[in-house]
C-alpha cells in the first residue's frame, strides 16, 4: 500500500562500496577492522530490509482481514422499523418520507464508518513507518560513524556531518535540489584521472539532498495511498447505494 524511500539499505551500501575502494590503497591493521565492520553493517542492513518488508506486508494483511466492525445506530434502526411498518400498512406517502430519512442517515453513518476506518489505518501505518525510519536512521548513523573512523585511520578527509532525519526542516524544493548539475571538471585531476576526494564530496552533497527530500517523499506516499483508499470507499458506497435503491 505504501512504499517508503527513507534511507533505504541500497543507499547505505554506497558508503560500504566507498570504504572498499579506499582499502585497496591501505595495507595497515585498519584493513581487518574495516572489513569486519563492513561485513557486520552489511548483515544489519539486509536483516533490517527483510524485517521491514515483512512488517509492512503483515500490517497490510491485518488491515484487510480485520476491518473495523460496523453497526447501525439505534436511531437508524428505529427509522427502518417505521419504514417497514408504513409499507405494511400501505402508507405510501409516509413511507416515502421515512425512506428519505433512512437514506440520509444510512449515508452519513456509512461515511462515518469508513472515515474512522481510514483514520485508524493511517495511525497504524504512520506508527509503523516512523518506527522503521528510526531503526534505519540508527543503522545509517552507525555506518557514518564507522566511515568517519575509517577516514581517520587512512588520513582521508572527513565526510560531511551526519544530519538526523528528525532535525531536517521541510523544504518544498527538495526534490529539484537533488537534481542539481555536478561540475564534471571539478571531479577530474589535471592528468584526466578521477579526483576521488571531490567525487566523494559531491556524492555526500547529493546524499544530504536525498535526506532532506525524505519528508516530501513520505508525504507523497501517504497522500497517494489514502487518496486511493478514499476513491475505493466512494466506489463501494456508490455500488451499495444503488443496491439499496433497487431493494
Amino acid at each position: 500500500l505504501i512504499k517508503t524511500r527513507t534511507i533505504e539499505p541500497s543507499s547505505l551500501r554506497q558508503g560500504l562500496d566507498k570504504s572498499r575502494i579506499m582499502l585497496r590503497k591501505d595495507s595497515s591493521s585498519s584493513r581487518a577492522w574495516a572489513l569486519e565492520f563492513s561485513d557486520t553493517i552489511s548483515k544489519k542492513i539486509e536483516e533490517c530490509r527483510l524485517l521491514h518488508e515483512r512488517q509492512r506486508k503483515k500490517l497490510d494483511s491485518d488491515l484487510e482481514s480485520n476491518p473495523l466492525e460496523s453497526s447501525f445506530s439505534s436511531q437508524l434502526m428505529d427509522l427502518m422499523q417505521r419504514e417497514e411498518q408504513a409499507a405494511n400498512q400501505g402508507l405510501l406517502e409516509a413511507q416515502e418520507q421515512i425512506s428519505k430519512r433512512v437514506d440520509s442517515a444510512l449515508k452519513n453513518e456509512t461515511f462515518r464508518h469508513f472515515k474512522m476506518q481510514a483514520q485508524q489505518n493511517q495511525r497504524r501505518w504512520a506508527a509503523l513507518l516512523e518506527r522503521q525510519a528510526n531503526e534505519r536512521e540508527k543503522i545509517a548513523q552507525e555506518l557514518h560513524e564507522g566511515y568517519c573512523r575509517l577516514c581517520l585511520l587512512l588520513s582521508k578527509p572527513a565526510p560531511a556531518q551526519y544530519v538526523p532525519i528528525s532535525e531536517l526542516a521541510h523544504q518544498r524544493n527538495a526534490l529539484s535540489a537533488g537534481r542539481q548539475k555536478v561540475n564534471l571538471k571539478k571531479l577530474k585531476n589535471p592528468d584526466g584521472s578521477l579526483n576521488m576526494d571531490a567525487f566523494w564530496e559531491e556524492e555526500m552533497k547529493m546524499r544530504l539532498d536525498t535526506y532532506r527530500a525524505w519528508p516530501d517523499h513520505e508525504r507523497a506516499n501517504l497522500d497517494m495511498a489514502f487518496g486511493l483508499q478514499v476513491q475505493r470507499v466512494d466506489a463501494e458506497w456508490g455500488t451499495y447505494e444503488q443496491q439499496m435503491r433497487r431493494d
